[in-house]
């Protein structure tokens, strides 16, 4: 009687074939993570380190140029209101163009913001592309049909992050720069008025002519006062 093929039944031929499965696995795992990071670390390749510089550019392109010419038009809206009130040289100036200059960096907060938000969407676009390709590669997905369309997945993430963010609009934070010295008197005038009356009361608590009418009403009402 032919022993042909073993007397194993074919398990033999099972556990090759399960162990060349389980090596084209790994393999494609490696391949799917060093498309993302350097080979055995954490850290993203050079291709996607260039793709966030790019996006980094990209939005701050997108806001720089407006955003600097609204910078020189309020620079010029507020000097010709200053100069219209013969506030020029004066301490009103000096307050108004400060605050003029904390608007500037609240709107260059708001760039870098919108710059840092691009980002971190790529990197989470990214990551959730390699999870979903791990995935596939866990099912034994062929290598070809894993990367062959990674490089077109990776621009789309970096277009849906930037397109996001620049919907953000940043608008005009100038909008009132003609009215920032009106906001200063204003202020000093309330500051002004605050002080005036904590002085008024001052000086009536310590007048001692306030203290005798005091003293006098409240004798009036059945207290005696002695002096």
């Amino acid at each position: 009687m032919g022993k042909g093929g073993g007397g194993d039944g074919g398990a033999k031929a099972a556990r090759q074939a399960e162990a060349a499965r389980r090596s084209r696995i790994a393999g494609n795992i490696g391949a799917v993570k060093n498309m993302f990071y350097n080979p055995g670390t954490e850290d993203p390749t050079q291709a996607r380190l260039d793709s966030f510089a790019d996006i980094e550019s990209r939005v701050r392109n997108r806001f720089t140029p407006d955003f600097d010419q609204d910078i020189g038009d309020a620079q010029r809206e507020l000097k010709f209101a200053l100069s219209r009130r013969n506030l020029l040289g004066s301490s009103g100036q000096v307050d108004a163009e400060s605050r003029l200059d904390d608007r500037i960096a609240e709107g260059q907060r708001g760039i870098s913001e919108r710059v840092a938000s691009a980002r971190s969407g790529k990197e989470t676009y990214d990551q959730n592309l390699m999870n979903n390709l791990l995935g596939q590669a866990q099912s034994d997905v062929s290598r070809t049909s894993l990367l062959g369309g990674l490089g077109a997945s990776l621009s789309a993430n970096s277009d849906r992050a930037i397109s996001q963010v620049n919907q953000q609009a940043l608008g005009n934070i100038f909008g009132d720069v003609g009215n920032l010295f009106k906001e200063i008197n204003d202020q000093r005038a309330v500051q002004a008025g605050l002080g005036n009356a904590n002085l008024l009361q001052a000086q009536q608590n310590t007048n001692p002519s306030n203290l005798f009418s005091r003293n006098s009403q409240a004798g009036g009402n059945g207290v005696t006062t002695t002096f």
